[in-house]
């Protein structure tokens, strides 16, 4: 007796091709699952924390910050990511503070009118570590730019800052 016979059957009852397939999904199916388990996909088993996250924004217009456009509650979201990261809690404002060279080439600090600065504060959920905060998949941490920040109705772009993470008991 053979182990392939002359019609392709392995022991005269299997295909190989149908073993290729069989084969070829199996890894696929295994391929998938390391994927899954290697990824820090958000997981419910995992424990979410719940953490305050400020920003500092040197520079926007004042309308941004009225009280139509951003209110106690209103959803905070890293606009590039998508990643909702809490609710607004309070936001400070004060004087836009803008950077001009002179002609002697040295910075100096001024504001625009029209412009304001601000310090808004957000409550949410991440897993919080020494090394900054993971919320859905995507890593914050203090001095990292947020190159687009939705809060309430607005949005602050390009000189948005994390001021501070910290883990709320």
């Amino acid at each position: 007796m053979t182990i392939i016979d002359s019609k392709g059957k392995l022991f005269g009852k299997i295909s190989i091709i149908d073993i290729l397939i069989v084969v070829v999904l199996i890894g696929a199916i295994a391929g998938a699952g390391y994927k899954y388990i290697k990824a820090r996909a958000s997981n419910p088993f995992v424990k979410q924390d719940k953490v305050q996250i400020t920003f500092y924004c040197e520079e926007f217009p004042e309308y941004a910050a009225s009280e139509d456009n951003i209110k106690k509650g209103s959803l905070v979201k890293d606009g590039v990511q998508g990643t909702v990261l809490g609710a607004v809690t309070e936001v400070k404002t004060g004087k836009a503070i803008s950077f001009a060279q002179s002609d002697k080439g040295e910075f100096n600090a001024s504001s625009k009118q029209g412009y304001l600065s601000a310090y808004i504060t957000a409550e949410g959920q991440g897993r919080y570590s020494d090394n900054g905060l993971i919320v859905n998949n995507v890593e914050y941490y203090v001095g990292q730019i947020v190159d687009k920040l939705r809060v309430g109705k607005s949005e602050f772009r390009y000189n948005v800052r994390i001021q501070d993470i910290k883990k709320i008991n």
